[in-house]
Parts: C-alpha cells; sequence; structure tokens
C-alpha cells in the first residue's frame, strides 16, 4: 500500500517527468525553472486525494479516488488549461498537479481494495 511518502515521491518524478515527455513531444527548450514547479505541482497533486479523502479507514476512498471523477475530470482539466489565460509557468504547475493526482489515483489502484468507479 502506498502511504504519504510514495505519493509525494511519486507525484514529483510524474509532474517532472511528465514535463520533460511534453517539451520532448513539442520539441520545446527545457526550462530548469518550469520544470521545478512542475515537479512541485506533481508532489502537492500526488497528495491531494487523501487530503479531499482522508485514509481514516480501509474503505475511505471516496469521490476524490473514483475513476471517473477524480480521474476524468483531471483529464478534462488538464486539456482545458492549454485554452487558459496564465503564465507559462502556472501552467506547467497546475499540468504537474493533475499529473501527480493521476500517479495517486494509479498507486492507489493497485492495491486490494482498488478504487471506486464513481
Amino acid at each position: 500500500m502506498s502511504n504519504r511518502k510514495t505519493h509525494v515521491t511519486i507525484g514529483g518524478i510524474s509532474g517532472g517527468g511528465g514535463y520533460l515527455i511534453l517539451n520532448y513531444l513539442k520539441q520545446e527548450e527545457i526550462n530548469l525553472i518550469d520544470m521545478v514547479v512542475t515537479s512541485l505541482g506533481g508532489m502537492i497533486g500526488g497528495m491531494l486525494p487523501d487530503y479531499l479523502d482522508p485514509p481514516t479507514n480501509p474503505n475511505h476512498r471516496a469521490l476524490a479516488h473514483s475513476v471517473l471523477i477524480g480521474g476524468g475530470s483531471n483529464i478534462a482539466i488538464f486539456e482545458w488549461i492549454n485554452s487558459l489565460d496564465l503564465h507559462p509557468t502556472l501552467k506547467w504547475f497546475l499540468r504537474g498537479f493533475i499529473l501527480g493526482y493521476l500517479s495517486h489515483l494509479i498507486l492507489d489502484s493497485s492495491t486490494p481494495r482498488g478504487l471506486p468507479i464513481v
């Protein structure tokens, strides 16, 4: 079972890795500050589901951990960020946050209890 340290670490790796992959695919230059900010967003996003659905008992996973609500809405928001008139570094933070959140769901889906669909 994943703990907070694991979620923070994998969230940060997901954010930073996502930054590198997206920049490679777009053939854009790497900006170290943007990469660090994206990793930080991933670390915070990796913790959020357990703040929204605190792990106080084995059945703690509710809406914030659901495949449709937690996962689906984050994927839609990830695409929506591109259309917002925000500073590029803030956009990277938000993308990292979402990648971290999704990494949390992926880690929790591999546990015996899995994730709720809704």
